[in-house]
């Protein structure tokens, strides 16, 4: 009974042996190549009508870059009294020109308030809030900046 019931065990946790036929073979090649070349063959078509400066730029040099800032580093504007302001620094994209800067905020615990850019360079630029806010308020809210820069980087 014992071996009867080890041989039996021993059957139900055995697979059959895979086989392998080359039409497997070759369908799992043509898949690997399609993934390895597929990247390299799709193409972005990025136009820029205006730029800030007003310059052109050879098509190829056309780069979108995005980011989400930190929550820290908000401050309550001096220039612009009754609004918040935050330094973004966007020097990784590599621009050769001032690109288009468009921003937004999210907060995880309350609102945010609507921004705009000011004082845009290739490396920087600052945020302002639209309405009324304060540098405590907009902590206390996580409030990131998200934003997204169009421009050259040759």
């Amino acid at each position: 009974w014992y071996q009867r019931r080890v041989r039996d065990s021993r059957s139900f946790f055995s697979f059959p042996k895979p086989r392998v036929t080359s039409a497997a073979m070759k369908t799992l090649h043509h898949l690997l190549l399609t993934l390895v070349l597929a990247p390299c063959t799709l193409q972005l078509d990025l136009k820029i009508l205006v730029s800030p400066d007003h310059s052109s730029h050879p098509p190829p040099c056309a780069l979108i870059c995005s980011g989400e800032d930190e929550v820290q580093g908000w401050s309550d504007s001096v220039w612009l009294p009754g609004k918040v302001t935050k330094y973004v620094d966007i020097s990784e994209c590599g621009f050769v020109s001032v690109p288009l800067i468009t921003v937004t905020a999210r907060g995880e615990y309350g609102a945010c308030p609507a921004l705009f850019t000011e004082f845009r360079s290739t490396d920087d630029f600052n945020v302002f809030s639209v309405e009324g806010a304060t540098a405590h308020e907009v902590t206390k809210n996580r409030c990131f900046v998200h934003w997204i820069a169009t421009g050259y980087n040759c």
